[in-house]
């Protein structure tokens, strides 16, 4: 595994740890531990928004293996437009 930004889709997730595992089909479906989810903050409020199980996602990480990263969040599938 070479690149540092990867996209998988969510195997599991802890809403109460705020973290998902990530799934990713192109490597043999290896599975992630279990990583942050970045969330939107502003000043004293933040939005608890984890993925679903299934949601495709972004996924930085620090170095070559599959621990140490964060998840950055939900890529759009289209859907409801305003």
């Amino acid at each position: 595994m070479n690149r540092l930004i990867r996209e998988g889709t969510v195997s599991n997730r802890n809403v109460t740890d705020g973290t998902v595992k990530v799934i990713f089909g192109d490597q043999d479906n290896m599975v992630t531990g279990w990583l942050p989810v970045v969330v939107p903050k502003h000043l004293e409020d933040s939005s608890l928004a984890i993925p679903h199980i299934n949601d495709t996602v972004v996924c930085l990480f620090l170095e070559s293996g599959l621990e140490d990263g964060y998840c950055l969040g939900v890529l759009h599938q289209g859907g409801a437009s305003s």
